[in-house]
């Protein structure tokens, strides 16, 4: 489902190219530690991981679609991989092949690997957190020194996703007590506690090694930079996204059910099993023999729902980490199934799984060698700009009202970023000489003043020669 076609299309739209340009640049400078966006401006947004992993494949390889997007097709199927793993620990075999498919084949999921997307990182070191935990909660209890190890190694990968965005991956953690204390409960009250505490102690030690992970480079980060990175990294990025502050326009305001709609409009058919999974285990209390698998997948699709449905900034994207719950529970639905023909479907696709899956392989090549096209192509303004700046050699773009996520499209494509104007509170910090060449997007706040000869005009981005009198811009509002 990711590899037929994955040149095409424009994959430097949304954050593509920030992200892109960001990624390589700190393996072409060797700053890996600490990321950069224009020059002499450190990015605080989000941790270093994914960068480092995209931006070696796009140093390797050269910026291009395959190469920004193979990392993410490596973050899916590591993702996938601990679904199954996880699910076949709980479930049995049957459960976990049938759960697999159903995320596989789930569009709003293999979608994203179009993208440079730190959200399917996450999930995948999540997921894999979730793995090693079960494999070392199913440990016999004299094995010590193997539960510590399968436990640490859980705590590694948590550890790797709060590296990947800022503590997100801290949520997985009461959701993950919360199931494992449902998990240990018992009809016997005093049967309770051994298992309890048996099942709590890997997520401790998880936890510890997480913190040993992820705490060197935020530590760093304070020590080096202080208020400005705690200010983006803590303020802008995690406060005020908490408090909806970055989502104030009407215009990208979602209601509190985007999530929901979502699922309800995008999730078939696999929505159909996961409503049969839940019908059975409400009627007989359980699927599975002790019912770990659906526990989990209740406890992680509707405690990340409830927590990315509260939580103000609201976009499809954030959805990645409840997929694999969702796919859990239609592939226990399916496995599971209460009519007849259906079980007698799904036993023949189990048993047959390897011709089908090597049919289906054998269509995605096909699919692949026709010439047609499944993404949208580049907008042609950005292949006209760059070919005007050729044809000037290389001389010196100044930022005009052009962001730096628009910024980054040219150092991808010319090596070199506009020379900043403005740092990222949108303070002045540079103004361009007479006779130099500024760069404008209609949407980003500047126009040009009437002492600037427009040179290059297409759709939405104009070039300009300064005159004399110095730069003077005039602010507009977003046209939308």
């Amino acid at each position: 489902m990711t590899l037929p076609h994955l040149g095409q299309g424009d994959w430097q739209r949304t954050d593509g190219a920030w992200y892109g340009a960001i990624a390589v640049q700190a393996w072409r400078t060797g700053e890996l530690w600490t990321l950069h966006g224009p020059p002499g401006q450190p990015y605080f947004n989000k941790p270093p991981l994914a960068f480092w992993l995209h931006g070696l494949a796009l140093h390797a390889f050269g910026p291009g679609a395959p190469a920004a997007r193979l990392p993410s097709v490596l973050a899916a199927c590591i993702c996938l991989l601990a679904c199954v793993w996880t699910v076949r620990m709980l479930a049995g075999r049957r459960a976990a092949l049938l759960s697999g498919v159903a995320l596989a084949l789930t569009g709003e999921y293999f979608r994203r690997t179009r993208e440079i997307s730190l959200d399917l990182w996450l999930a995948a070191f999540i997921m894999l957190a979730i793995a090693f935990l079960v494999r070392a909660s199913g440990v016999r209890s004299h094995a010590t020194r193997t539960r510590a190890v399968w436990a640490c190694a859980s705590g590694a990968s948590l550890g790797a996703a709060l590296l990947t965005k800022p503590f997100v991956a801290a949520a997985a953690l009461p959701l993950l007590a919360s199931w494992l204390i449902w998990n240990s409960l018992r009809p016997i009250r005093s049967h309770a506690h051994p298992d309890l505490r048996r099942s709590l102690v890997p997520v401790g030690l998880a936890t510890v090694v997480s913190l040993v992970v992820a705490l060197p480079w935020h530590l760093s980060m304070v020590a080096l930079y202080g208020g400005e990175f705690t200010s983006q990294y803590l303020g802008a990025e995690v406060v005020d996204r908490a408090a909806g502050r970055l989502t104030a326009s009407p215009v990208w305001a979602k209601p509190w059910w985007f999530y929901l709609h979502q699922i309800g409009a995008a999730y078939w058919p696999w929505l159909a099993c996961v409503a049969i999974a839940l019908a059975a285990w409400v009627r007989h209390g359980r699927l599975t023999g002790r019912g770990s698998a659906e526990r989990w997948a209740i406890v992680w699709a509707f405690g990340w729902l409830l927590l990315l449905s509260t939580f103000p900034d609201r976009r499809d994207r954030y959805a990645v980490v409840v997929w694999p719950a969702l796919s859990v529970l239609a592939g226990l639905g399916l496995a599971h199934a209460p009519w007849g023909w259906l079980r007698y479907g799904v036993r023949g696709f189990a048993a047959h799984w390897r011709i089908i899956g090597g049919a289906v392989i054998a269509g995605a090549i096909a699919f692949s060698l026709l010439p047609i096209r499944v993404q949208r192509p580049i907008e042609p303004q950005w292949p006209a700009v760059f070919a005007y700046l050729d044809s000037l050699a290389n001389e010196p773009v100044w930022q005009g009202g052009f962001s730096p996520a628009r910024g980054a499209r040219l150092y991808l494509e010319r090596g070199a970023w506009p020379v900043p104007t403005r740092d990222r509170w949108g303070n002045t910090i540079a103004e361009p000489t007479e006779g130099a060449l500024v760069i404008y997007h209609r949407r980003d706040g500047l126009v040009p003043g009437t002492n600037e000869q427009p040179v290059f005009t297409f759709d939405d981005i104009t070039l300009t020669r300064l005159g004399p009198g110095g730069w003077r811009p005039v602010e507009v509002d977003d046209p939308g």
